[in-house]
């Protein structure tokens, strides 16, 4: 018997092991919305045996014993361990992690987990948004990172700004980030666009984009991000991701805006009243009827031309966001509509935009996802002129001419024939604002698909197929009684701008993990090709103005008509691995080779590689069981990219179409445009990048600091060049410039409660530019007013320096006196540099400089229960503005309407000049009537720095009781007030103006440019 019990024994004990080691299938799902995950790991405790779900959330798994625990584990989700019991299919949840560390973020062409990141990338959630009431998206970032500027435009409604991050990339090139949206790359690069709509300032290139349709935006800042894009990310690259439908039920989300905006009287200049106007006309004027009894006009006509412009003031705004979503575990959608109409502080100036989107994502069995994504947007803008065209010494805009127009007209005075000729006089601001015509319009369309081939868990193939179609349009009528109409009877300009960008792309991607090791690599080419299609036609001599913008026919006199049609292409190589190890050493490596159409055959193509390297220190057994430290990492990287952003043919023969008289017949015959170069080459930029990521305390401080160095290579000018040549510019590579800084974010939650909490951000970030060589030459001078020296700064002022006022005979003796000119009392005294005597070119220096030091943001959030506060400041400091609003309005030379600001009356006056005994003001602040402004000096540069509190909001969330009892699943109501109140010295409406038409290389100039009125702005929030 005993012999049978061990026979049996050791016949049953192998099956039985055997009958443990089975296979284990099953799903694995989200806890909350029961949605399948892809790429979950799945690997046996203490073993490298292990798999990935598919995209079904599908597993299955060998070698599998009962008692065995399986660690389930996936980014954005908590990690969970399971031990195997009897039953071989499983079902299993997964619970959101929501930490900041392991939130998920869109970098180059993939995404990865924050905690991995090797290289510089800022996020902004969509929760940020919630500070403002964005109307456009460089609205939206303006404060949110560090080392990204937002320089504004004209103040213009819709009017576009300019982005730098970490400082000027280029000095004449493309100087705006890349944008990349849904995967879609947009490149706003050098083009007719700013020539199609308006030297004076044009739409925002981005406004078509809704930021109540954004998920998140990631900017990637050093080159180890940005090389990925190699010939476009020189300036940076900002990737903006939309939202999309989720599987279940439906949801119908409504944002509803209204705003207003209000000028308050700190918004006006002071300007002289119609007596003080009439002194100053008398005193150039003395015989003059008009002048001869300056105090009479005591009771006479005043007219307020800012009041007349801007109206009571106010100016409204509203906006209508709906978007529904949902779909099946197969199928999920989201549309998005929205609607904005805003009016501007300008009379009769306004903005109508209207989006739409459409996406979709269907799973095509377990091997194939396919996703659709449909955009279209059209944004039309009415106004005239606000500013000058962007020069020192320019025409007059309508803002220019309420300041200047004389408060002795009144708004139903007409012009004459002889004033309207005269550019150098102002005319009545409301001619214009009520009967120009400038209508602006921006039409977006982009249709975006994928398909992503699911080959293994591991490795996935995706093939992208894009197309957008922008166009930019603007119809400009001036009747024969405005200023810029009466030389021609009228005149109607017709201009559009029509650019097409196709895109083909296909990458492989292979993420695995395995014992310590995680690999996440990708590979792929990419075609992309772009067309720009220009065209305008001018027509004259109007009898009949009330027909308007739309009577092109009209006109007997037309002009020539215009046309131009580029084509671009752009070929690319890339790939990228990410190898981390025990999630404490992480190592990038990229690349891109591009092969751009714009360069000569010698150079078409440049080569981008990039490397980076971080250490989680918070991860090594020394640190790991200090439960306050949460993440401590060390970070480093080096890269390069590059700048195309030149006009096309650059490399080759360019030829214009020229007119002739012959006979008394015209004839027409091509010339050269430009010269071939075909050794012109990519501008390149490489950048070293040193950074600490350190979160701790439960994650209640998070900081990130980084130091860079950014030198650019090859920079590209559009620059003078001999007369000799027959050609007044050409491109040419002309040296190397650095930007060097550093850049500190500091997050803190100071209370945080399941009631209530406060947190705290900051950010700042202090950048150096310096020009560190030009090609055979020590400086070139850029418009007269501006600079580019070896050892100075991009964007330098250059000019004179003012030293006050010649008083006296004997001081305009003894002073130096500009070429020309003999010094006279009541004259500008400047500096002679050079000792000679003299005033002139030689005496002119850097004077200032444009772009600022340093700049940041500090915001504070506070929340109880359903209330929720948010309030922000910014601020910037070490930059100066040239205000040629004050210096036009202080030029004391006068014109039969032309008023000025009221500081003039501390100008240098002569005894008698008003009425017999009168003492004069023989050292006044300003020089006297005799004196013609001409030069650049320091009198008009002024400290940009200021602090400004730009935002304040208050957002209440009803409870879900109540919200129930409504049938809605959520309800918000919230009022927004920003531009509040600005501390600044300078004496112009806006201390973040700049408005010339190359911001980076010509920064920090005033011309007139609108005030920035107080907002305020209330909303409401559902979800049904």
């Amino acid at each position: 018997m005993k012999k049978v019990l061990i026979y049996l024994l050791c016949t049953i004990l192998p099956v039985v092991a055997l009958a443990q080691e089975r296979t284990v299938t099953g799903r694995v799902v989200d806890s909350d919305t029961r949605e399948s995950i892809p790429g979950v790991n799945i690997v046996i405790q203490n073993t490298s045996s292990g798999t990935i779900t598919d995209m079904e959330g599908a597993f299955r798994l060998s070698n599998v014993k009962t008692g065995d625990v399986l660690v389930i584990s996936f980014i954005g989700y908590e990690q969970k361990k399971l031990k195997v019991g009897e039953k071989s299919e499983l079902n299993i949840l997964l619970k959101q992690d929501i930490t900041e560390l392991d939130e998920v973020i869109a970098v180059g062409y993939g995404v990865m987990k924050k905690s991995d990141l090797t290289g510089s990338v800022a996020s902004v959630g969509v929760e940020q948004f919630k500070m403002t009431e964005n109307v456009t998206l460089d609205q939206a970032l303006e404060g949110r990172v560090a080392g990204l500027q937002v320089s504004s435009g004209d103040g213009s409604v819709g009017g576009a700004s300019e982005i730098f991050i970490r400082g000027v990339g280029s000095i004449n090139s493309n100087t705006q980030p890349l944008y990349v949206i849904d995967g879609f790359p947009i490149e706003y690069s050098y083009d007719k666009e700013k020539t199609v709509l308006g030297e004076e300032g044009h739409l925002d290139p981005l406004v078509n984009i809704n930021p109540d349709d954004i998920e998140s935006i990631e900017v990637l800042k050093d080159a180890s991000a940005t090389s990925i894009y190699g010939a476009r990310g020189a300036n940076g690259v900002i990737i903006i991701t939309t939202k999309k439908g989720e599987a279940g039920k439906t949801d119908i989300s409504l944002n509803v805006r209204y705003g207003v905006k209000k000028l308050l009287a700190r918004d006006q200049m002071d300007v002289l009243e119609s007596v003080d106007y009439a002194f100053y006309q008398h005193e150039h004027y003395p015989d003059h009827e008009d002048w001869m009894d300056p105090a009479s006009y005591k009771d006479s006509t005043n007219t307020n031309w800012q009041e007349e412009i801007y109206g009571d003031g106010y100016a409204f705004s509203q906006s209508y966001d709906l978007a529904i979503g949902g779909g099946t575990k197969q199928t999920t959608f989201r549309t998005n509509f929205n609607y904005t109409d805003e009016s501007g502080i300008v009379k009769n100036s306004s903005l109508q935009k209207f989006s739409g989107a459409f996406k979709l994502n269907h799973k095509a069995g377990k091997w194939m996802n396919m996703f659709v994504d449909l955009k279209l947007g059209t944004a039309g803008n009415n106004a005239s002129a606000t500013g000058g065209t962007g020069g020192t010494h320019t025409s007059y805009g309508s803002v220019l001419k309420a300041l200047s127009y004389a408060p002795t007209k009144s708004p139903e005075s007409k012009d004459s024939q002889e004033d309207l000729e005269d550019e150098e006089n102002p005319h009545n601001p409301l001619t214009d604002i009520n009967n120009v015509k400038n209508v602006k319009k921006n039409t977006d369309m982009m249709v975006n698909t994928r398909f992503l081939f699911n080959i293994t868990p591991a490795l996935t193939f995706m093939v992208r197929g894009g197309y957008t179609i922008s166009y930019a349009d603007r119809r400009q009528f001036y009747p024969g009684y405005t200023s810029r109409g009466s030389k021609k009877n009228g005149l109607n300009i017709y201009s559009n701008n029509n650019k097409t960008n196709l895109l083909a792309e296909s990458t492989l991607t292979y993420m695995k993990s395995f014992n310590k090791h995680s690999i996440n690599a990708v590979a792929g080419v990419s075609y992309n090709n772009r067309t720009d299609w220009y065209n305008d036609a001018t027509n004259t001599g109007f009898v009949i103005n009330d027909l308007g913008v739309y009577n092109m026919g009209g006109g007997v006199v037309p002009e020539k008509p215009n046309s131009e049609y580029f084509e671009s292409k752009l070929q690319s190589t890339l790939g990228r691995l990410n190898y981390n190890y025990d999630n404490r050493y992480l190592v990038t490596f990229a690349f891109r080779v591009d092969g751009s159409s714009k360069f000569g055959a010698g150079n078409k193509f440049a080569y981008f590689p990039s490397g980076a390297i971080s250490w989680r220190a918070s991860e090594e057994t020394f640190l790991k069981s200090q439960e306050w430290l949460d993440n401590l990492k060390l970070r480093a990287s080096y890269g390069v990219s590059g700048n195309q952003g030149v006009p096309n043919g650059l490399a080759k023969w360019t030829y214009n179409t020229s007119y002739y008289n012959f006979n008394n017949v015209e004839n027409s015959s091509s010339i050269i445009h430009n010269v071939a170069d075909p050794y012109l080459k990519w501008e390149t930029s490489s950048m070293v990048d040193a950074g600490i990521d350190f979160v701790a305390l439960n994650q209640r401080l998070n900081l990130t600091f980084d130091v860079y160095n950014k030198e650019t290579f090859d920079m590209l000018l559009e620059s003078s060049v001999p007369s000799e040549t027959g050609f007044p510019k050409d491109w040419t590579n002309i040296g190397k410039m650095r930007n060097r800084g550093f850049e500190i974010s500091i997050t803190g939650h100071v209370l945080r409660n399941r009631d209530y909490g406060w947190s705290i951000s900051a950010n700042y970030a202090k950048n150096e530019n310096t020009v560190l060589e030009l090609a055979d030459k020590e400086s070139m001078i850029i418009d007269e007013d501006y600079i580019l020296q070896e050892g100075q700064a991009v964007g330098s002022h250059y000019g004179y320096v003012a030293d006050g006022i010649f008083w006296t005979e004997e001081d305009a003796a003894m002073g130096p006196h500009e070429v020309g000119k003999a010094a006279r009392p009541g004259y500008r005294r400047f500096v002679d540099m050079n000792d000679d005597g003299y005033i002139n070119n030689l005496d002119k220096i850097i004077i200032g400089q444009g772009h600022p030091e340093g700049f940041g943001s500090f915001s504070n959030t506070f929340n109880y229960k359903g209330l929720e506060l948010r309030a922000m400041f910014t601020f910037r400091h070490g930059n100066d503005i040239y205000n040629a609003t004050r210096e036009k309005l202080e030029d004391m030379q006068a014109k039969p309407t032309k008023n000025k600001l009221a500081t003039i009356n501390d100008r240098w006056r002569p005894a008698d000049s008003y009425y017999p005994g009168d003492p004069g003001n023989l050292q006044g602040s300003l020089p006297g009537i005799a004196y013609k402004q001409q030069l650049h000096h320091t009198a008009y540069l002024e400290s940009g720095d200021f602090i400004k509190f730009r935002s304040v909001s208050l957002q209440y969330h009803l409870s879900n009781n109540i919200v129930r009892k409504m049938g809605l699943k959520k309800l918000s109501v919230r009022t927004t007030f920003e531009n509040i109140y600005t501390w600044t010295s300078y004496s112009g409406y806006n201390p973040e103006v700049s408005m010339s038409k190359n911001k980076g290389l010509k920064p920090g100039l005033d011309s007139a440019g609108a005030p920035a009125p107080l907002i305020a702005t209330f909303g409401i929030s559902a979800k049904f």
